[in-house]
């Protein structure tokens, strides 16, 4: 065998096993974008019904979200608390953080966000927790407080995920 044909042939089993190696190791995985429908309350009377909100997670097991709310005011970075939660294997999974961002009738930017209680693993499935209308203080699976203004929208889910959404 030629050096060359030698040469190409341990570069060609080196690749193999770099592969080999990492397929074994895993990677980090995201899910979605998964959409459901949610109906939302702010706390000066502003209803929102049958609104598409679109679920992804990243490869650090965070939370986005973008929800088709149309506020009449920009929303800056910074300037919504989110507290979302899901339904997952063992109970409910709560993502929270200080993020988000909108134009002026909206779609409303969220995240990304940590997941700050429940229990769930990579790979899992999480669901959409479902409540009646109207959505309040006390009835709510995603409530956004918009910091500046003092506001609170209060959101309960209408519909499971499409698809499903993994952690």
């Amino acid at each position: 065998m030629s050096r060359s044909k030698a040469l190409a042939a341990g570069a060609a089993v080196f690749a193999g096993a770099m592969a080999a190696t990492v397929a074994l190791g895993g990677t980090a995985t995201a899910g979605g974008p998964s959409t459901a429908k949610y109906d939302c309350l702010t706390s000066i009377g502003i209803s929102y019904t049958g609104k598409t909100a679109t679920f992804t997670t990243n490869a650090s097991h965070q939370l986005s979200a973008t929800i088709a709310l149309a506020p009449l005011i920009t929303i800056n970075n910074g300037d919504l608390t989110i507290t979302a939660n899901l339904g997952g294997p063992s109970g409910t999974v709560t993502f929270s953080g200080t993020a988000g961002t909108s134009g002026p009738f909206g779609p409303v930017n969220l995240g990304p966000l940590n997941k700050t209680a429940g229990t769930i693993s990579a790979g899992q499935a999480m669901t959409v927790i479902q409540s009646a209308s109207p959505p309040s203080a006390t009835n709510w699976s995603v409530k956004l407080h918009h910091n500046p203004n003092n506001v609170d929208i209060w959101c309960v889910g209408k519909s499971a995920f499409s698809p499903a959404l993994t952690y």
